[in-house]
């Protein structure tokens, strides 16, 4: 076999009809989120700690052929936490809109890389105090040294997909300030998607 039949070979994997492409789908995730200021790293109490939540969401990826596809879609974001029985709990929506570099193994098997910017923007935040002691007090978004509510972050990941399963990782840090006290926030999400 010649080098040229090889790079052939080697090519026509990324060829659009020889990869079973899927283009939307639903996807459950683990995130947390942290914000990360010159003396370091805190959670929404201002805690060296991350915050947990769950994101639910239609993830959508055209692939246009020979690697080069589109990672984005629209996620809803649950972040909870807790400090001396006050629970604090957040409802966001994500936006990401990423380049991808997908590479076909087979035609129903793929690894991806991708990156690029993400916009997340805070529907409702909440402090919710024990036995109902006092009514849930709303937060207000970018007072007082609490996050903004629109924030922009620069986000990259990558995963597998056989057939319509697809686990995925991404990690992303803002590109905005997170508060008027300045400050990035940070984000690792661990999805599990299936598609159609």
């Amino acid at each position: 076999m010649t080098l040229s039949a090889t790079a052939g070979n080697f090519w026509s994997r990324f060829d659009k009809q020889a990869y079973r492409t899927r283009l939307w789908g639903i996807s459950a995730a683990y995130v947390t989120k942290s914000y990360h200021f010159d003396s370091g790293r805190q959670d929404i109490w201002g805690r060296d700690k991350i915050m947990n939540g769950i994101q639910f969401g239609i993830p959508v990826q055209p692939y246009f052929g020979y690697g080069l596809g589109l990672n984005t879609g629209i996620f809803y974001e649950h972040f909870f936490s807790t400090m001396d029985d006050i629970h604090f709990y957040e409802h966001n929506l994500n936006i990401p809109l990423m380049a991808e570099w997908r590479v076909p193994l087979g035609r129903e098997l793929s690894v991806f890389v991708n990156g690029g910017i993400s916009m997340d923007c805070g529907l409702r935040a909440e402090y919710v105090f024990p036995d109902n002691l006092f009514d849930a007090i709303g937060m207000k978004y970018g007072k007082d040294g609490m996050p903004k509510r629109v924030q922009f972050n620069g986000i990259a990941g990558g995963g597998v997909q056989w057939k319509a399963v697809q686990i995925s990782a991404y990690g992303s840090f803002g590109i905005t300030d997170a508060t008027d006290h300045g400050g990035q926030q940070c984000k690792v999400n661990l999805r599990l998607s299936v598609l159609f």
